[in-house]
């Protein structure tokens, strides 16, 4: 005899949370939403990085020969490429506090989502979107974002902090992912496209 089956979860699932700033900023915290910025970034970091150390370590190598146009010339090399990588640093993080203020000044939207055992049905301003479990393709947890992947490639997004008070449980959400096998992944693969 096989051992009973865990009952499934009642369906269907409702769900009626805010898509606000705060969202956006976790996106943006994530890595998602940014990532192609995020890979720019550490791409120039990276290479700053590597022309100073290379540069001080033939001003250093220089000196030591006593070939002294060299280390002035590697010396000055090595001083920009700080200057330019500490300004790099500046730069971004600026740009990191513009960003989320912009986010902070786009307009909140109600969004509803229901699961039931055919999908995910979403209304979004009015506009109702289906999604049936094959095209599920994961889903993550982290801090208080839930993330549903599809194979599309868009996420389904629910923050935890903007739930309504008549909404199911994340943990029922999770629970009725699982149940479906839907494979948990990790948030920093997410792509740059979402579906608020």
């Amino acid at each position: 005899m096989s051992p009973n089956p865990r009952p499934r979860m009642p369906t269907p699932l409702s769900y009626e949370y805010v898509y606000d700033w705060r969202i956006r900023s976790a996106l943006f915290r994530f890595h998602i939403g940014s990532a192609e910025f995020i890979k720019l970034s550490w791409k120039a970091r990276l290479n700053e990085m590597v022309w100073l150390l290379v540069s001080a370590a033939l001003a250093l190598l220089a000196a030591l020969t006593h070939q002294w146009a060299l280390a002035v010339l590697a010396t000055g090399l090595a001083l920009w490429k700080a200057v330019m990588l500490v300004s790099h640093f500046l730069s971004l993080r600026k740009a990191m506090f513009v960003l989320r203020e912009s986010l902070r000044q786009k307009p909140s939207k109600s969004i509803k989502l229901l699961v039931t055992d055919q999908g995910l049905h979403e209304t979004d301003g009015g506009v109702e979107s289906f999604v049936p479990w094959p095209s599920v393709e994961s889903f993550f947890l982290h801090r208080n974002v839930l993330g549903i992947r599809l194979k599309n490639g868009l996420w389904a997004l629910v923050p935890k902090s903007t739930l309504s008070a008549s909404s199911s449980s994340i943990d029922a959400l999770v629970e009725s992912l699982e149940e479906r096998a839907v494979p948990r992944a990790s948030y920093k693969n997410a792509p740059a496209h979402t579906m608020p």
